[in-house]
């Protein structure tokens, strides 16, 4: 659907009624120093409980091999969605571009905003929504406009093709070994980030982890019905990566069933090895630089405020997004931070990235050159 002038002016309305919301979220213990900032990009103007939107999307937009693609407008050149309809891709291309443009004035996410029902019917404009399902949804909706036209045959064929999974996509298997005649049965899923619990011992991020891939005992009542036995056995079951991702999303469930949140503080490194949870030991590639953290502020999901830090890629100085407004802050302030969504960038996929200027895959081979950015 395109936006019309009505809905354009009135989000227009409340962007000069709301001015920047973030600063009375502002606290003295997360203000950073609001020189200028030149080598940053710029903030984005929240235009009424958008700040969920703004953090995942400041964090997206500095994506280092994502970021080159929407820059180089990779995705616009072939969209495969006429003009007339609503392309997010499109939409976030434009976005994107916009925020790495050097000015004052913050980028505006009206095209999103207004068309967010397109990403998840679930989400509605001007209501408060959780960052990591919008991010989920988000992903999900670029990985379907890179597939869009094709047959359920096709898609599946060219799943791992588009430049989403290329980025983000990864494979977890799950694996299931009968204690009685040894028989394996391996079930693999595509993964996008992983959700890890955070128990009350658990003090850091790999302690998450180890838990998250620990080996789970299959007994009792919870017995395994095995292909090989033909009978509920003792098993054993446990999650490896198999495909790992160039860019890691990590989750924490921060919040319950209930919605109320887990406010504690949970430890992460700027670099994680992820080898020990590899399937193929000995991979020397699974070494991942944290790159940016979205932070919720607030006592449930249906409250509060997002925002986020993110690492420039040139100066390895650290700046947090709050909205409309860029500051410089110190990196200990971010290890401080109690994190919702970390994001870690595969350090081999970086150096390439950084090698080649940016990144040479395309989203999917289509020959339509309309672009829906208008």
């Amino acid at each position: 659907k395109i936006v019309s002038f009505y809905s354009f002016f009135l989000m227009m309305s409340i962007m000069k009624q709301n001015g920047e919301m973030n600063s009375s979220m502002n606290n003295n213990n997360r203000k950073g120093n609001h020189e200028s900032v030149k080598e940053i990009a710029r903030g984005i103007a929240n235009l009424g409980n958008t700040c969920f939107l703004n953090s995942i999307i400041q964090s997206l937009a500095h994506t280092p091999e994502l970021k080159e693609y929407l820059l180089d407008k990779k995705h616009s050149k072939t969209c495969p969605k006429p003009k007339q309809q609503v392309c997010i891709l499109c939409y976030f291309e434009s976005l994107a571009t916009s925020i790495h443009l050097q000015s004052k004035q913050p980028a505006n996410p009206i095209l999103i905003v207004s068309n967010i029902k397109v990403i998840g019917k679930q989400f509605r404009p001007g209501r408060q929504e959780d960052a990591h399902e919008f991010l989920r949804c988000f992903l999900d909706a670029l990985q379907e406009i890179c597939l869009f036209g094709l047959n359920k045959s096709a898609k599946l064929a060219n799943e791992k093709k588009t430049v989403i999974y290329k980025i983000f996509g990864g494979t977890l298997l799950s694996r299931i070994v009968c204690e009685s005649c040894r028989h394996i049965s391996d079930t693999v899923d595509i993964i996008f980030d992983l959700s890890v619990d955070i128990p009350s011992q658990t003090h850091s991020l790999l302690e998450c982890l180890d838990r998250y891939f620990i080996k789970e005992k299959l007994d009792k009542e919870n017995k395994y019905s095995c292909e090989g036995c033909k009978r509920n056995v003792n098993a054993s079951k446990q999650l490896f990566l198999k495909e790992f991702p160039s860019v890691l999303c990590i989750h924490f469930k921060r919040f319950n069933v209930f919605g109320q949140k887990i406010s504690k503080f949970v430890g992460f490194p700027d670099v994680l090895n992820i080898s020990s949870y590899y399937l193929e030991k000995n991979n020397k590639d699974l070494v991942y630089q944290l790159y940016s953290v979205v932070v919720h502020e607030g006592f449930s999901c249906n409250s509060g405020h997002y925002y986020s830090y993110i690492k420039n890629d040139i100066s390895n100085n650290w700046y947090l997004f709050d909205d409309s407004n860029v500051s410089k802050v110190e990196t200990a302030q971010v290890f401080r931070e109690e994190a919702y969504i970390l994001f870690y960038v595969n350090k081999s996929s970086l150096i390439k990235t950084k090698s080649r200027g940016g990144v040479d895959i395309n989203s999917k081979p289509h020959p339509n050159t309309n672009s829906n950015t208008n």
